[in-house]
């Protein structure tokens, strides 16, 4: 009789070369995975993060974009040229506003101010009694310099749909506050305006928002310090829209799910009511944030009720009453609007007495054969020579001015006084 330990020693040789080549299988497949991670782990080492891939090429766009520093760009257009240069560095995409919004900002605080980069106007600023309307872009705003004395107060609304009520009840020139609006958050063009308006004339800056988690942060980003700002500091009066006022107009409530962590320094200063409807309730799955909130949005009010709402504000927040210069300015100003509108008097009495229009029509047509009027083309197109941008009118004006002066004024002069003498 065969012993068992027999039989399984006997097994154990024969099934000896399979065990040995499913080990050997089993190390090839654990030592083709190590390789393959460490060709992974190469591959990452080499691909450059989304930041760090920008800031490698942007020197090389910037130039680009530029034609070597001569002419000014837009971000857009330096988004265009960075994109397909990143690819040597990073497969990863790049997005437009993560490029414009953090980006660009990032590389300036470090590198210092791109030359000639331009950031797109994205709101509107609408000045009383003007008519005047800036666009909120870099430019437009560094050009823009705040009129003297036409207005003390500024307000922003982060609704773009907002302006036609507001200029249909004519807010902006019964309390002399000039109105920019925007998308939402206000760009570092639109805070740099609030900036201006407080230092240049101390003009009252008011923001409008909706009661939501963003729009409390929207009143705290315009008034204080952000990472892309680091220096911002403006005192703004908030007569935004809260989850209290909205109570009192019985105003409807929107559901939305919040999926951003809030801000610390807008949960801190929460009500409790607030906080019901803003930090709300957790919904998300598997670890991901996201709660059920509730909001009431300035749209939930009708035109009348949002002009009535802001009005009643401003008084509540005790907001400055129409512009009245200081006695110093008055006074010149007085001066000078009294003898505007007196010498406007004096011209219509002459013109009236005169006939200036048969004056100026008879002494026009004396002089016209000797003024060389049929040498024009050849005046626009020598203007054309030194100023390839200006318009043909110009350089006509201002040959006609050169040809008019000097003896022919005089003799100008001359036959107006024999005219006035004949009429008189």
């Amino acid at each position: 009789m065969v012993k068992k330990n027999s039989i399984a020693e006997t097994l154990g040789y024969a099934f000896e070369p399979i065990r040995k080549e499913g080990e050997k299988r089993r190390s090839d497949v654990v030592r083709l995975d190590r390789e393959i991670e460490r060709e992974a782990s190469r591959e990452r080492a080499d691909e450059l993060d989304l930041k760090r891939a920008v800031f490698a090429v942007m020197d090389d766009a910037v130039v680009h974009v530029s034609g070597g520093g001569r002419l000014a760009f837009a971000v857009r257009k330096l988004f265009y040229a960075v994109r397909p240069r990143i690819a040597e560095y990073t497969s990863k995409e790049l997005g437009y506003e993560y490029f414009r919004d953090t980006l660009v900002t990032e590389y300036q605080r470090t590198h210092g101010k791109i030359r000639g980069l331009y950031f797109e106007p994205r709101g509107v600023m609408y000045e009383p009694h003007s008519g005047r309307m800036v666009q909120l872009g870099t430019r437009e705003v560094d050009a823009y310099d705040f009129p003297v004395h036409l207005y003390n107060k500024l307000i922003y609304v982060e609704k773009t749909g907002m302006w036609p009520t507001l200029q249909d009840a004519r807010l902006a020139e019964r309390w002399d506050m000039a109105v920019a609006t925007g998308s939402g958050y206000a760009t570092t063009a639109a805070r740099t305006l609030l900036a201006k308006a407080e230092q240049s004339e101390h003009h009252q800056i008011f923001v409008l928002h909706d009661a939501d988690h963003d729009g409390y942060n929207i009143a705290r980003t315009v008034r204080g310090q952000t990472w892309r700002m680091p220096d911002h500091n403006v005192e703004v009066i908030d007569l935004g829209l809260t989850i209290a006022d909205a109570e009192e107009m019985d105003l409807p409530f929107e559901e939305y799910t919040r999926k951003k962590k809030l801000p610390v320094d807008v949960e801190a200063n929460l009500t409790e009511r607030e906080r019901e409807c803003f930090v709300g309730e957790y919904v998300g799955r598997d670890g991901k944030p996201a709660y059920r909130c509730w909001r009431v949005e300035l749209d939930a009010m009708t035109a009348p009720q949002t002009v009535e709402y802001i009005e009643r504000k401003l008084l509540q927040l005790e907001a400055r009453g129409k512009v009245i210069p200081p006695d110093d300015y008055l006074a010149d100003s007085v001066e000078e609007t009294y003898r505007e509108e007196v010498n406007a008097r004096v011209r219509r009495a002459i013109e009236r007495l005169l006939d200036v229009p048969v004056i100026q029509q008879a002494v026009a047509d004396e002089l016209r054969d000797e003024s060389g009027l049929e040498e024009a083309r050849r005046w626009i197109e020598d203007g054309f020579v030194e100023d390839a941008a200006q318009p043909w009118r110009k350089p006509l004006r201002d040959t006609l001015a050169e040809q008019l002066s000097g003896e022919r004024n005089d003799r100008i002069e001359e036959k107006v006084r024999l005219r006035i003498n004949e009429d008189s």
